[in-house]
């Protein structure tokens, strides 16, 4: 006597990778719409601390970085202070009365300096100038 076993069709059980995808790719794209994105200069500036410091917009903004070193920055890029003027020009003249030009100057810098910048800057055109410092924290 001989028992034979029947097979079953069994199928194949599989994990669709396909809502794995969606779902760390949605994560992903919450992160970097979710992130803050700091201005950060090309070297590090120490800034002077204000008790009425206050917040600005960083998006619509032109923000000029001296470093304690001499360096001078325009978002970012690398200028010196006899093309700085020309750098500035490049930007059109309705844009200049509205812009702010945010200053962030090294608290150990030659008073001087911060001074010529600023008289370049007004040279420009800009009318909106302010200084950034950070808040006193308590």
């Amino acid at each position: 006597m001989t028992f034979s076993r029947t097979r079953k069709n069994r199928t194949a059980i599989e994990i669709s990778m396909i809502p794995l995808v969606d779902l760390f790719l949605n994560i992903l794209v919450f992160f970097l719409v979710s992130t803050s994105f700091n201005q950060e200069s090309a070297f590090f500036v120490e800034l002077p601390k204000a008790e009425s410091a206050q917040g600005v917009a960083e998006a619509k903004s032109i923000f000029i970085s001296m470093g304690s070193n001499n360096l001078i920055t325009v978002n970012q890029q690398r200028v010196t202070l006899e093309n700085l003027s020309s750098v500035l020009s490049e930007v059109s003249q309705s844009k200049r009365k509205l812009l702010p030009v945010v200053l962030r100057a090294d608290k150990n810098i030659a008073h001087g300096k911060v001074v010529e910048v600023l008289d370049l800057v007004r040279q420009s055109g800009f009318e909106n100038v302010g200084m950034a410092t950070m808040t006193n924290a308590r």
